[in-house]
């Protein structure tokens, strides 16, 4: 798949990150941002793929893979994202995850929290362009990959979840 990726995109590079951040629909244009980081993996030698959710209004800006988000996931060497919850999906990869979270403090306010507590998350969170740059250096060496596999382990391989889907609508349906 990876390979397949790469001959679609043409892209040279031997790592790829994905970054899929979370739909922003009250929030300013994030352009120079996400050109920034183009320019710090570009520096690592490292393609950084771009995937917006299609509504959001920064997708104008930037040409859009026309390829299965799942693809790239498979494809990505390093996830970039933020509170967006793909990084569920990618934790079964057992492969470096970065948070994005240069705007926590705007966007805890605006959604009213979080689900989950994202500061003991077993990823990477940079809070700035700087942070990013910084980890990069090391970051496929020092991942927490067991930690990341326990993550895995608790949300997504847990046993037969469409099992215990259809036993909790039979349980409301009878209710």
């Amino acid at each position: 798949i990876k390979e397949s990726v790469k001959k679609k995109l043409g892209i040279s590079a031997k790592k790829i990150a994905l970054y899929a951040p979370t739909f922003r629909d009250k929030h300013t244009c994030r352009v120079n941002l996400i050109r920034e980081l183009q320019n710090i993996f570009t520096s690592h030698e490292i393609e950084l793929i771009v995937k917006l959710h299609p509504l959001d209004k920064d997708i104008a800006y930037f040409k859009q893979p026309d390829i299965d988000i799942q693809e790239l996931l498979i494809a990505s060497d390093i996830l970039v994202s933020d509170y967006s919850s793909v990084f569920f999906d990618y934790s079964i990869l057992e492969r470096p995850i970065v948070l994005f979270l240069y705007d926590i403090e705007e966007y805890k306010d605006l959604r009213n929290g979080f689900y989950l507590d994202i500061e003991n998350l077993p990823f990477y969170k940079c809070y700035s362009l700087n942070e990013i740059k910084e980890s990069l250096t090391n970051i496929f060496e020092n991942y927490k990959k067991d930690e990341i596999g326990k993550f895995a382990q608790k949300f997504n391989r847990s046993g037969c979840s469409s099992c215990r889907i259809i036993k909790f609508l039979q349980k409301i349906a009878k209710n």
